[in-house]
C-alpha cells in the first residue's frame, strides 16, 4: 500500500467508490448525508474524487482489485474448462454441464430465480429485523417439527407430496 496517508473516512470512501464505482453512493455510506440534498452529496464526493491523495489510492486500489479479480476469474475459469473437457472425455454428460453451468454463473450470466425473487422482497419489502424475526419463527417451527415427529400439523406437512406448477399461463 502507498504512503498516502488519509482519514478513515477517506479511505473508507475510496474502498466503496472502487466496491461500487459510485462516487454518490461511496459518500452516503461513509459521511452522514441526513437531510442533504442529492446536489450536496453529489458535489461533495465530486470534491473527494478531486483530491489527489484520494485518486491515487483509488487507481491503487483497482489496480490491486483488478488483479485480484482477474487471476481468480482466470483460474476458475480455466478450472472449469479442464473439468469440461474431462467430463466430455469420459462421456459423463451431467459433469460437463454442471461446469458449464459453472461458468455461466462465475460471469454473472447465470441466477438462480429464487435468489433475485429474494433479494428483490427482501430489499423491498423486509428490514433486517423483520428478516431476522422471519427467519427465527421459521427456525423455531421447523425444530418443533423435528422434535414432534407425531404431531399433526408436522406430519400433514411431511406426508404431502410435491405439487406440479403449470407456468403455460404465466408466458
Amino acid at each position: 500500500m502507498s504512503s498516502v496517508i488519509l482519514t478513515p473516512k477517506q479511505h473508507k470512501f475510496c474502498l466503496k467508490f472502487v466496491e461500487s464505482g459510485n462516487a454518490s453512493l461511496a459518500y452516503r455510506e461513509v459521511y452522514d448525508c441526513s437531510g442533504s440534498k442529492p446536489s450536496s452529496v453529489s458535489r461533495k464526493a465530486k470534491e473527494l474524487l478531486d483530491n489527489g491523495k484520494i485518486t491515487a489510492t483509488i487507481n491503487e486500489l483497482s489496480n490491486m482489485h483488478q488483479q485480484r479479480h482477474q487471476i481468480t476469474i482466470d483460474s476458475f475459469s480455466n478450472q472449469l474448462n479442464e473439468d469440461r473437457d474431462f467430463a466430455l472425455q469420459n462421456r459423463h454428460s451431467a459433469a460437463t454441464v454442471s461446469a458449464t453451468m459453472g461458468k455461466a454463473r462465475l460471469f454473472g450470466l447465470l441466477r438462480d430465480r429464487s435468489e433475485i425473487t429474494n433479494l428483490h422482497s427482501v430489499m423491498i419489502h423486509e428490514n433486517a429485523e423483520t428478516l431476522a424475526e422471519r427467519g427465527r419463527m421459521i427456525a423455531a417451527a421447523l425444530a418443533k417439527c423435528a422434535n414432534q415427529t407425531e404431531h399433526d400439523d408436522c406430519s400433514e406437512l411431511s406426508s404431502r407430496k410435491p405439487m406440479a406448477i403449470d407456468y403455460g399461463d404465466l408466458r
